[in-house]
């Protein structure tokens, strides 16, 4: 029931998005391309519950993309709120082994920009961070992406950005749509820093 309740909440979101956005706003879609490198760590926001990380860093490269509408604007001056699908690929080593997808909300004032993202991802490798784990086969390959960067405009439609990036299935909010009776659904979570560079379209 509860899975179901938030897969329904998503799809309803995805809709009111829809019906939000006027006509004529959603030809003037603004498209975000961004390269990122970064350093990741399992486990990196144990310590809340009296842990510690149970992994060493890695270098994490990802590839960021977002389309926002706007729906939202300042005419007086360059401010905006635009809403609108993201994806990413995240590599840990020389093949993509993390992907997500979801909405974005960007805030756009004079040159700097607040991007929030709230999705799912999928390991496709195996991982100790969103897959079955080293020693532990109850850890799900699904987690909830969560993330927050700030862009700034370097100029000629450029930016440079820093950010925080977090995974995990929600278990210890009893929100865990990933599991199931064969993999109940720990999972140690991820947590990455990263700086990338973009071009906006």
């Amino acid at each position: 029931m509860k899975k179901t309740t938030i897969i329904i909440g998503f799809l309803l979101f995805f809709v009111f998005i829809e019906n939000a956005i006027a006509e004529d706003r959603r030809e003037r879609v603004v498209k975000e391309f961004e390269l990122r490198l970064g350093a990741g760590i399992a486990c990196g926001t144990c310590f809340i519950a009296g842990a510690s990380p149970n992994s060493k860093l890695e270098i994490v490269p990802q590839i960021f993309a977002d389309f926002l509408f706007p729906v939202w604007e300042n005419e007086a001056t360059t401010h905006w709120i635009g809403i609108g699908p993201y994806g990413k690929a995240t590599y840990l080593g020389f093949l993509p082994q993390h992907l997500a997808a979801g909405i974005a909300t960007g805030y756009q004032f004079n040159e700097w920009q607040v991007l929030v993202n709230t999705g799912i991802a999928y390991s496709i490798g195996d991982r100790p961070e969103t897959t079955l784990a080293r020693g532990n086969a109850q850890q799900t390959r699904g987690t909830y992406d969560l993330g927050l960067t700030v862009r700034r405009d370097i100029g000629n439609s450029v930016f440079v950005s820093a950010g925080y990036n977090h995974n995990s299935n929600g278990s210890d909010l009893g929100i865990n749509i990933f599991g199931s009776d064969k993999i109940p659904g720990t999972n140690p979570g991820y947590d990455s820093v990263l700086v990338g560079i973009g071009m906006r379209f």
